[in-house]
């Protein structure tokens, strides 16, 4: 069950009892989607320039603490900005998202895995979400995706994106 089955470049290791996980009706352990973000992440390397962008994040980049109302907004910022630059591990190009067009976010609450997904060039946030259920937007989310875009449109401005105020007013 321990046994190191798969490694991606940047780290993730998947090991026997992660990947047995991946059949139907049984939860993917979190490290299964890490590893794809990193799959995903390496192979839009690869493409041409003419083809739309995109950039995957893995689950540890959106953190609980960042939707955390009693820690001060500016602190909360921070801790983002903080995350971007470790995910992109300080890449300057692509830490400006300049030829970035799609940034997915990957969500694990509780038993619910969703993605939010961030259009740069028409400025448009979707909730990607795998679960056929019936309950409320705001109650299935809450105020992610809002505060996610709140917080990404801050991280615009500072590295003077051109969809920098477009977002914030999706």
């Amino acid at each position: 069950m321990n046994e190191k089955v798969f490694h991606t470049m940047r780290g993730y290791v998947l090991r026997r009892g992660m990947m047995e996980a991946m059949q139907p009706g049984l939860w993917v352990h979190a490290h299964v989607i890490d590893a794809w973000t990193d799959i995903l992440n390496y192979k839009e390397k690869l493409k041409s320039n003419s083809t739309v962008n995109r950039y995957f994040f893995d689950t540890s980049m959106v953190r609980q603490f960042i939707f955390d109302k009693n820690i001060p907004f500016n602190e909360r910022f921070h801790n983002f900005e903080s995350n971007i630059k470790d995910a992109m591990k300080k890449d300057k190009k692509l830490l400006t998202f300049e030829k970035v067009h799609l940034c997915f976010y990957q969500f694990i609450k509780k038993n619910h895995f969703y993605i939010i997904c961030i259009n740069l060039e028409e400025p448009a946030v979707d909730v990607i979400d795998n679960r056929n259920s019936v309950a409320k937007f705001s109650r299935a989310y809450r105020d992610a995706p809002n505060e996610l875009k709140i917080l990404f449109s801050r991280y615009l401005m500072r590295v003077n994106h051109k969809s920098a105020s477009t977002l914030g007013g999706v």
